[in-house]
């Protein structure tokens, strides 16, 4: 149980503003598709 309560004490949310959200394509919905591109920010339709 130790290591769940030490797993848990490293958990914590981001710090504000150090996550950033931008809309990438429908390739990441694929497990076929594995390639950098598909982290590439993509224009919202």
């Amino acid at each position: 149980m130790a290591s769940v309560d030490a797993a848990q004490a490293l958990l914590r949310p981001a710090a504000d503003g150090t996550l950033i959200a931008h809309p990438v394509g429908t390739r990441v919905n694929s497990p076929a598709n594995d390639d950098r591109s598909l982290i590439e920010p993509v224009e919202e339709a």
